[in-house]
């Protein structure tokens, strides 16, 4: 379940550690969950943001904060659109690290077809191993398909000295603020 993730890695952060979250339904369980320690260190992509803009906004806080812990969230259809990012992180040693949601679907909107019009159209994803991508660039990834292994992955990548992704297999389903849009507008 992806509020699994942020339970088990929460002791890895400390009050300096910059908390990026991109859009998607997969970050809305840890927007729900974690907590701000201090200003300036919880940073969601806005309404008028590009979704999968949290790598670019992870580098900008790593360069603004440069001796805190920098940890981006997304899921694995937003991450597609800025995945390459990581190439600039590794040649110019900016060191995030993301925690990758991966269904291997467009979440929110999977939710919100089904709930609205009975069925889903366009909505899979293929399974793509973005650990296996990020590596490729040169960074320091891992793969995790348990809850419990969250928390010692993500540890391990931001003790790694590089920039790190740790691309963990989530189920797919509605976080709260996406059955909140649904009851409100279906009423139910």
């Amino acid at each position: 379940h992806p509020l699994d993730v942020y339970t088990n890695l929460e002791q890895h952060l400390d009050e300096d550690t910059v908390l990026v979250m991109d859009g998607g339904d997969y970050v809305q369980w840890g927007r729900s969950f974690l907590k701000a320690r201090k200003p300036g260190r919880f940073q969601r992509l806005g309404p008028l943001s590009h979704l999968g803009a949290a790598v670019p906004y992870a580098m900008a806080a790593k360069l603004a904060y440069p001796e805190s812990k920098v940890v981006a969230f997304s899921g694995d259809g937003a991450f597609g659109f800025y995945s390459m990012e990581y190439d600039t992180a590794i040649r110019h040693n900016i060191n995030i690290t993301t925690v990758l949601g991966n269904d291997h679907t467009w979440g929110i909107d999977k939710t919100f077809q089904v709930a609205y019009y009975n069925r889903a159209v366009g909505t899979d994803l293929r399974p793509i191993r973005y650990d296996k991508v990020v590596e490729a660039i040169g960074a320091y990834t891992e793969h995790v398909d348990k809850p419990a292994d969250v928390g010692p992955a993500v540890g391990r990548a931001l003790n790694s000295g590089r920039p790190a992704l740790v691309d963990v297999a989530i189920r797919s389903g509605a976080s709260p603020l996406a059955d909140a849009m649904i009851a409100r507008r279906t009423g139910e």
